[in-house]
């Protein structure tokens, strides 16, 4: 069970630290959507492709977790 614990808070660490990078991107995302310049179109292009980068990551990372936790189900049947 700790081995288990120990992997789920792991994962959870790294979904955190996923999430401030995703964050990160988003701002960056905004500061160069409002800023001028002739490379605004190609950094937003790595911008894009680095939150997509970190938001796969994210979803890898769920369904680890998911893997690790399982699932539980609840059915409600009537009398």
């Amino acid at each position: 069970m700790e081995y288990q614990l120990s992997r789920v808070e792991e994962l959870g660490e790294r979904y955190a630290l996923q999430q401030k990078l995703r964050e990160g991107v988003r701002a960056m995302a905004y500061a160069f959507s409002i800023s001028e310049g002739r490379e605004k179109e190609s950094a937003l292009a790595n911008v894009k492709a680095g939150f997509r980068e970190c938001t796969e990551t994210l979803c890898t990372l769920e369904n680890q977790l998911q893997l690790l936790i399982g699932n539980f189900k609840m059915e409600m049947k009537g009398r």
